[in-house]
């Protein structure tokens, strides 16, 4: 079946890929050589600071299917994700790296599912070449975590910010789940939609360093918590009620040895006064991150800025 007036739109996220930028695009089209559809490249430069800005408009220059906008600085992963679906032309847009870890040769196959009927493709990650145990089991905690705490199965374990769609789901995000902390590959699996899942194997770095550390990974974890379940709110009432009984328990222990002269009644007070403040600030503390999701998004500031395009119409 030829399907050749149908297009695709690969949407890839750039920050320092100077290294990368090149051999990606080089693999990009050697996997879609044999794909029946028109294809193009929205590279979304997330206010790199190294060479890749004029590596990207070289590229553009010299190629009429590669089409960039640049941030006018770095506004996170999300952000480019979210941007490179607001600016995707393509009848099918399909999200990745450009570190060369998603692999391109597993996008036929996306295609063939989208172009089949599928509503969305969701890339489930089976291991890491690389990764350390530490990080694979930090993942897998996650995902069981959230599951667990939301009461569903809101996320499928390993699944990674490698996905596709169709153009009906695109335009849902265009007008939804506009929001400034964000947790995109979950919002497309709590759609509801069509889907279905395909395994891959990522590869390890062609160069460079991952953008993704610690704080950051923190920061999305919250935000992915923050997104879909409200539990959490509901944890300071538990921890309450324990160290409430814990508290009676002390107290009652601590009259008992008081009147046998075998305790000093300050040590209780002091542990008590410990327990008690420590629960304050568990609660205050999860409210206040709850604050912060609502303080982010009654700011209404935008989700990304963009400073300059290559290839890019005016009326897009």
């Amino acid at each position: 079946m030829c399907i050749q007036e149908k297009t695709v739109t690969i949407v890839a996220s750039v920050y320092n890929e100077q290294d990368n930028i090149i051999n990606f695009y080089q693999s990009l089209t050697k996997a879609l050589e044999a794909v029946e559809l028109n294809w193009e490249v929205l590279f979304v430069n997330d206010g790199s600071v190294d060479q890749s800005t004029a590596i990207l408009n070289a590229l553009a220059r010299e190629y009429h299917n590669v089409k960039v906008i640049h941030f006018s600085k770095n506004f996170g992963h999300e952000a480019a994700m979210i941007a490179g679906v607001d600016y995707a032309q393509g009848d099918y847009v399909i999200c990745m790296d450009s570190d060369l870890q998603h692999p391109t040769d597993q996008i036929p196959a996306m295609l063939e599912s989208l172009t089949k009927g599928k509503d969305i493709v969701l890339m489930i990650r089976k291991q890491t070449e690389g990764q350390g145990f530490l990080k694979s089991f930090c993942s897998k905690l996650f995902y069981k975590l959230l599951n667990t705490v939301a009461g569903r199965d809101v996320l499928k374990e390993s699944a990674s910010d490698f996905f596709g769609m169709t153009r009906e789901i695109v335009g849902i995000l265009r007008t939804e789940y506009r929001h400034n902390k964000r947790f995109l590959r979950g919002y497309i699996q709590d759609m509801g939609y069509d889907c279905e899942c395909i395994s891959y194997e990522a590869n390890k770095r062609h160069a460079g360093k991952s953008k993704y550390h610690l704080k950051g990974l923190l920061r999305l974890t919250f935000t992915a918590f923050a997104s879909f379940t409200m539990a959490p709110l509901g944890l300071g009432i538990v921890v309450g009620g324990v160290i409430g009984i814990a508290t009676l328990v002390l107290g009652i222990l601590a009259f008992v040895y008081t009147v046998k002269g075998e305790c000093n009644p300050y040590l209780w007070l002091a542990a008590l006064m410990c327990g008690l403040s420590t629960l304050e600030l568990l609660v205050i503390g999860i409210i206040g991150c709850y604050l912060s999701v609502v303080l982010h998004e009654t700011r209404k500031r935008p989700i990304y800025l963009v400073k300059s395009s290559v290839g890019i119409e005016p009326s897009e």
